[in-house]
């Protein structure tokens, strides 16, 4: 017996190393991730280090008790899973244009956006089209937007497409980017391009210039809400205006524009030193999440480089205006993270909306790691450090200290969602793995937890080892720890237990 331990347990000890233990959760909530098997072709995690955006192609949504996954690559897939993310049923739907621009789930109607580039000018070319689908994606109608409209030659270029809806779903506001149609200097030139349509017409209300109302060049991101019937846009600029501004529309068509955070450097200088994350509103305050550096040290920018600055630190920010606010001295700027000068680097934040007076705001960590190169010269390369996330309320007060979310947990271009208490999202950990991460924010490790069996809060190898521990009579398992142990229900606790437990760390199954 004692031989068959040794070999036992040897063979344990040799799939440890290669299998990664799972660090507990430092924080009163409790994480966990169901990873699922998918043929997705593509992973996408969340940088936010470029000098400007692109569309997302990872959405998630819940309707009706079921959460849907939108995930796109040449094609758009939409995956239905039960509350305890078993999946129900898969669809697919073809592009309709040949560039993918963005999908919105709003009250009645599932939208998304598909484009063309239109180079040789042609104003008869549609250019933009936006889609409407009821909630079983069945495609309902279209909004064609032509080059005499749009004057546009490479729809979201350098941008990003956000939606958002009025209160009762009439009006849908659809905010992206364009490379524009030839100046008079001989150049195509970037810009915000906003669409407000009618949904049950769907045409177009407002007025679809050259330059429009709330014209930002370039505009190298966009997001949208609605304060009641009043689309709000906020765009990342860098030149008309350098800043992050924020526009509301009027009912006379025109907008009231505040600087939220000016942007030192010259006009049209692509690097800002800045990303916009999220953007929400609350009972009384518009807010706003960016990362950005300490622009103290840079002497210059321009389109390729930040002159002055040795490694791109950057702290996670949310800047908040009153809802009535229209000077930039009223600004609050908020600094949820102390990272410059710690060689550390924040994302660009996500929003996530609990209530009218309460946000909870998640962005990835990375440390800043020197390295030599082949010339001898010094560079930073980011080295990833985790999931961060702070509760806080309207004002931009923190509720709690900086929690973390250790690895393997990761951050997509999906925005996060909020449901029945539990923030949730999704990353294609590779192109065969997808991990859906669920945040109880309101509950802590419960005391059964199948495979759980060193109540660590993780489902890992470390179970698995306890259970062939005590298979070969190493160590007794009782009460919880027993009914934990015991995935296959079979009253006992064996090899197959601990197979299983293993199975699962390593996401060959999804369930026990």
């Amino acid at each position: 017996m004692k031989k068959t331990t040794t070999k036992i347990i040897a063979l344990f000890l040799c799939l440890l190393t290669v299998i990664q233990l799972s660090a507990p959760f430092a924080s009163a909530a409790y994480f966990k991730d169901y990873t699922l098997t998918v043929n997705s072709s593509k992973k996408i995690l969340n940088t936010n280090t470029a000098r400007w955006s692109s569309p997302k192609t990872s959405f998630m949504y819940e309707n009706n008790g079921r959460f849907f996954i939108v995930n796109v690559t040449d094609k758009v897939t939409v995956t239905t899973y039960s509350p305890e993310f078993n999946k129900l049923a898969e669809t697919s739907i073809a592009f309709e244009l040949p560039l993918w621009g963005g999908f919105f789930s709003g009250k009645t109607y599932n939208y998304m956006v598909f484009g063309q580039t239109n180079t040789e000018e042609n104003t008869s070319k549609e250019t933009y089209r936006i889609v409407k689908y009821d909630k079983t994606f069945k495609r309902l109608d279209s909004a064609s937007i032509t080059g005499a409209q749009c004057n546009t030659t490479v729809p979201f270029d350098a941008g990003s497409v956000a939606m958002a809806e009025n209160t009762d779903g009439s009006e849908l506001t659809v905010h992206t980017s364009r490379e524009r149609f030839t100046s008079e200097d001989g150049l195509n030139h970037q810009s915000q391009f906003t669409v407000i349509l009618d949904t049950a017409t769907m045409t177009p209300k407002n007025d679809l210039q050259l330059f429009q109302n709330n014209h930002v060049s370039h505009s190298f991101n966009q997001l949208v809400q609605y304060n009641g019937n009043t689309p709000v846009l906020v765009d990342h600029g860098d030149a008309y205006p350098r800043s992050i501004v924020l526009s509301q529309r009027q009912a006379n068509g025109y907008y009231t524009e505040l600087d939220l955070l000016d942007i030192p450097g010259a006009t049209g200088a692509n690097c800002t030193g800045v990303n916009l994350g999220g953007f929400e509103i609350s009972e009384n305050n518009y807010i706003v999440a960016v990362n950005s550096i300490d622009h103290s040290k840079v002497t210059s920018f321009d389109s390729f480089n930040m002159y002055g600055l040795d490694k791109d630190e950057r702290n996670a920010v949310l800047l908040i205006s009153a809802k009535g606010n229209t000077a930039e001295a009223n600004v609050k700027k908020v600094y949820l993270t102390d990272y410059v000068n710690k060689n550390l680097h924040a994302t660009a934040p996500y929003l996530v909306k609990i209530s009218n007076t309460k946000f909870v705001a998640m962005w990835k960590e990375y440390k800043l790691v020197e390295s030599t190169g082949y010339s001898g010269s010094k560079y930073f390369s980011y080295e990833e450090n985790g999931v961060k996330y702070v509760t806080v309320d309207e004002s931009g007060n923190k509720l709690e200290q900086v929690q973390a979310l250790s690895a393997p947990c990761n951050l997509s271009d999906c925005q996060p969602i909020y449901s029945d208490g539990k923030i949730i999202w999704y990353y294609e950990a590779s192109a065969t793995e997808r991990r859906i991460c669920t945040l109880d924010l309101n509950a802590t490790a419960p005391a059964y937890d199948l495979g759980d069996i060193n109540f660590d809060r993780k489902i890992n190898s470390a179970d698995a080892l306890l259970v062939l521990q005590h298979s070969v009579k190493i160590i007794t398992l009782t009460g919880e720890k027993f009914t934990n142990a015991d995935v296959n229900k079979d009253n006992s606790i064996n090899s197959l237990d601990a197979l299983k437990i293993l199975q699962f760390s390593v996401g060959k199954i999804d369930q026990f």
